[in-house]
């Protein structure tokens, strides 16, 4: 196996231990009583751990194919950067996003997630326009 690709398989898997620490932090962070932050802190990771278990694990029966995988993975990585953000820590969120981008760009490079003609199906389909702000397109009828 190529280093690189023995690389990004390490970064994958810290990303998911990473992903399960920053969901647990959030519910520690939300419970009110110690029962509820050990609580929160304990089941809400266990949720993701079935989802990923069940549909995105690699010897899992009812594995979804790609890219319905894919973006699983990443909505679970962008559920837990938010709420790690909301947790309040920024700089963890920061550097979470960009590993998880830097694992999906390896990994497209290596051909493990998607071909090319997928993602740009999945580009296609995106509203850019949607994300920018009215203003920053029309600045003169934004008012």
């Amino acid at each position: 196996m190529k280093p690189i690709k023995q690389f990004n398989l390490l970064l994958s898997f810290l990303l998911e231990l990473l992903l399960l620490y920053l969901v647990g932090f959030w519910g520690f962070r939300q419970g009110e009583t110690l029962f509820s932050k050990y609580a929160l802190a304990a089941i809400l990771p266990v949720i993701i751990m079935l989802l990923w278990g069940v549909w995105a694990a690699p010897k899992s029966k009812r594995r979804l194919k790609n890219p319905l995988r894919t973006l699983l993975k990443l909505t679970l990585f962008l559920l837990g950067a938010l709420l790690s953000y909301l947790a309040g820590r920024q700089a963890w969120t920061v550097i979470f996003l960009v590993s998880v981008f830097l694992n999906a760009g390896m990994a497209f490079l290596s051909g493990r997630i998607i071909d090319r003609k997928t993602l740009f199906l999945i580009l296609a389909s995106i509203n850019f326009h949607s994300f920018i702000p009215r203003f920053f397109l029309f600045p003169e009828t934004s008012k």
